[in-house]
C-alpha cells in the first residue's frame, strides 16, 4: 500500500483535514467500491425481477398456464443461480473494501499524529489519541462503512421497485412516495441527538481509558500506598459514565428504529389496502398485482426503516472523524531554516530567558558557548532549571527571550526536523518497545550489520547480545531489560545514527552508583561527539572526564569550569560533590 500523502502546509485547517480523512476510505480501493457498488445493483434487480416472476407465477395459475408456469419456473432457476453467483462475489468485495479504508484511515491518522510537533502532542492526553484509534474507528466502521452499502442496496432498491410499480399502477405507486417521506421527520428529530451521543460516548471511553492506562502503569504506588480500594472506586465511576453514555445511544437508537419501523408498517398496510380496496372495485388490479405491490412495498419498507437510522449513525460518524480532524489540523505548522546535521563550531548562548508562566524565568540571562567536539556537565539542585535548558536546545520551547545560535543560526528560526537530524537524546526513562532488541536499536530502519555489531560493542551490549541474542524480546516498556541494559540501548542508538550532538538527561538517575559509573564512562567514550549531559551523579572520577562543567542555581549559570578549577573556587559546585560524598558514605 502506498504511503500517504503529508498534509501541505497550507491545508492545515480542520475542513481540509476532514476531507483528507474521508478520501481515505476511497484511495486505492476504488476497484473494491465498484465491484460491490454493481454487485449490490445487480442483486436488487434480480430481487425485484424475483417479486414480478412471483406476479406472473400467481396469474398463470389462475390461467391454467402449464406451458407458462414450466417457462417461468425455468427462467426462476437461472434468476435464482445468477443471484448466488452475484452475492458470492459481494460478500468477498465489500469485506475487503471495509478492510482497506478502515486501514487507511487508521494509518493516515497516526502518521499525521507522529507529523504533529512535541507541544501538539503534549498538549493532549495519550487516552485520547487511543481512543479515537480505537472506539471511535470501530464506531465509524460499524456505523457508517458497514451500513453504507445497505443503505446503497435499500436505496436502488426502492428505485427499481417504484419503476416496476409504476407499470401496474401509477397511482398507487404516487401513494407509494407519500408514505415513504414519513421517515423524514424521525431523521431530523433524532439525527442530532444521536449525534451528540455518540460524541460522549467517544468522549467517556477517553476517560476510561486514561484511567485503566494510569492505574496500571502505577500499579506499584497503589499497592505500596494500599490505595486499591480508592482506585477501584474510579474505575466504578469512570465504567458507570462509559456504559451509560452507551446505553443512552443504544435508546437513541431504538427511538429511530421505533420511529422508522412504524412509518413502515403504516406505508405497507397501506399501500396494500388501498391495492385490495381498487382490486374489489373491478379496477384493472389481478390478484398477482396485489401480491407484487405487497412485495414490492418491501424495497419500500426496508429504506424505510433503515434509511432514518443509518443517517443519523452517519451524521454522529462524521463527527467521529471531525473530532480527529480537529486533533490533527489543530498541530502547529512547521516552518524554519534548513542546516545541515554537523555542529561545525559552537551552540552560543546569550542572555537566554524562559519561563513557563509570563514574569516567571526559570532560566535567567544564561550566556555560555558549547564547542564542538566538547563534553560538558550541566549539574545542579533540583528544579534548577536543568531539563528546561535541554529542551530548549531541543527547539521543544521556541518562545525564549536571547539568543541561542548554532553555528550562527538562531535556533527558533530551525526547523525541527532540521534539529531532530542534528541531535541525538538519551532520558532517564528511555523509551523500549516490546520487540526485539535488534528493533530497538535501529527502531525499524534497515541497518547493516556490522553497523549494528560495533554499536552493541561500543554501547557494552556484548554481553546481553551473546548470552540472548539480539532477537532477544524486551518486553513491555523494557520489562525484560534491567536500568542499565535500557540505558545501554539508548545508547546504540545513538551511536547508529551517529549524530553531531548527544543530549543526555538525568540517564542514571534510576541506576545504582557502579552502574551509573559506567554508563556515564560509556558515553564519554563516544567520539565525534560534541556531548551536553544533564547529570546528577557527582563522581570525581568521572566528572574530571569533562571537559567543562556548568553549575546552575535558580535558573542562572553560577559557575563553570573545569573539575580542578571549580573544586578549588569551593563554591556551589564545591558543596554539590561534599554533599554527594557525605550521602554516599552513609
Amino acid at each position: 500500500m502506498e504511503v500517504m500523502r503529508k498534509l501541505n502546509v497550507t491545508e492545515k485547517n480542520v475542513d481540509i483535514v476532514r476531507r483528507e480523512l474521508k478520501h481515505t476510505f476511497i484511495k486505492n480501493n476504488v476497484e473494491m467500491l465498484v465491484i460491490t457498488v454493481v454487485c449490490l445493483t445487480f442483486l436488487s434487480a434480480l430481487n425485484v425481477c424475483i417479486s414480478v416472476l412471483l406476479q406472473k407465477i400467481i396469474d398463470t395459475i389462475a390461467q391454467n398456464d402449464m406451458a407458462g408456469l414450466v417457462h417461468l419456473s425455468l427462467y426462476s432457476v437461472g434468476v435464482f443461480v445468477l443471484l448466488i453467483i452475484v452475492f458470492l462475489i459481494q460478500r468477498q468485495s465489500s469485506p475487503t473494501f471495509i478492510r482497506r479504508a478502515t486501514t487507511q484511515y487508521k494509518e493516515f491518522a497516526f502518521e499525521h499524529l507522529l507529523d504533529l510537533d512535541k507541544s501538539s502532542l503534549s498538549a493532549e492526553n495519550t487516552s485520547k489519541y487511543i481512543s479515537m484509534l480505537t472506539n471511535d474507528v470501530v464506531s465509524i466502521e460499524t456505523n457508517y462503512l458497514s451500513v453504507l452499502f445497505t443503505f446503497y442496496m435499500d436505496s436502488i432498491g426502492l428505485v427499481f421497485a417504484f419503476i416496476v410499480m409504476l407499470q401496474y399502477s401509477p397511482f398507487l405507486t404516487l401513494l407509494a412516495v407519500v408514505f415513504a417521506m414519513l421517515p423524514v421527520t424521525s431523521s431530523i428529530m433524532f439525527g442530532s441527538k444521536l449525534a451528540r451521543d455518540e460524541k460522549l460516548v467517544s468522549e467517556n471511553n477517553e476517560c476510561f481509558v486514561n484511567c485503566v492506562k494510569e492505574v496500571l502503569s502505577g500499579i506499584s504506588i497503589v499497592k505500596a500506598f494500599q490505595a486499591e480500594g480508592e482506585m477501584m472506586s474510579m474505575f466504578r465511576v469512570r465504567n458507570n459514565q462509559l456504559e451509560y453514555a452507551k446505553c443512552t445511544r443504544r435508546k437513541t437508537s431504538e427511538l429511530v428504529n421505533l420511529c422508522a419501523a412504524g412509518a413502515g408498517v403504516i406505508a405497507q398496510l397501506g399501500i396494500f389496502i388501498c391495492a385490495a380496496f381498487m382490486a374489489l372495485s373491478g379496477e384493472n388490479i389481478t390478484s398477482g398485482t396485489v401480491i407484487v405491490f405487497l412485495n414490492l412495498m418491501g424495497f419500500v419498507v426496508s429504506p424505510i426503516v433503515s434509511i432514518p437510522n443509518i443517517m443519523a449513525q452517519k451524521k454522529a460518524a462524521s463527527g467521529l472523524v471531525g473530532r480527529m480532524a480537529e486533533l490533527l489540523g489543530r498541530g502547529q505548522e512547521e516552518s524554519g531554516v534548513e542546516i545541515s546535521g554537523i555542529l561545525e563550531n559552537d551552540i552560543v548562548l546569550d542572555r537566554l530567558n524562559f519561563g513557563y508562566e509570563h514574569q516567571k524565568n526559570v532560566l535567567k540571562d544564561l550566556s555560555f558557548s558549547f564547542k564542538v567536539g566538547k563534553s560538558y556537565a550541566i549539574v545542579g539542585h533540583t528544579g534548577s532549571g536543568k531539563t528546561t535548558l535541554l529542551n530548549i536546545l531541543l527547539g521543544n520551547y521556541r518562545d525564549y527571550r536571547g539568543s541561542i545560535r548554532v553555528d550562527g543560526t538562531e535556533l527558533n528560526t530551525i526547523a525541527q526536523s532540521a534539529l531532530y537530524k542534528l541531535y541525538s537524546v538519551i532520558d532517564q526513562d528511555v523509551c523500549v518497545f516490546n520487540d526485539s532488541i535488534l528493533n530497538n536499536i535501529t527502531l525499524y530502519k534497515h541497518s547493516e550489520r556490522n553497523c549494528v555489531q560495533k554499536a552493541v560493542e561500543f554501547a557494552g551490549l556484548s554481553g546481553l547480545a551473546d548470552a540472548k541474542g539480539l532477537d532477544y524480546l524486551c518486553g513491555e516498556e523494557g520489562a525484560n531489560l534491567s536500568g542499565g541494559e535500557k540505558q545501554r540501548v539508548a545508547i546504540a542508538r545513538c551511536l547508529l545514527r551517529s549524530a553531531h550532538i548527544l543530549l543526555v538527561d538525568e540517564a542514571t538517575a534510576a541506576l545504582d552508583k557502579p552502574t551509573a559509573a559506567n554508563i556515564l564512562n560509556t558515553i564519554l567514550d563516544l567520539k565525534g561527539m560534541t556531548k551536553i549531559i544533564v547529570t546528577h551523579y557527582l563522581e570525581p572520577s568521572v566528572l574530571q572526564r569533562f571537559d567543562e562543567i556548568l553549575v546552575i542555581s535558580d535558573g542562572k549559570i553560577s559557575e563553570s569550569g573545569t573539575y580542578k578549577q571549580l573544586m578549588e573556587q569551593k563554591s556551589d559546585f564545591y558543596s554539590l560533590v561534599v554533599s554527594a560524598c557525605n550521602e554516599g558514605d552513609k
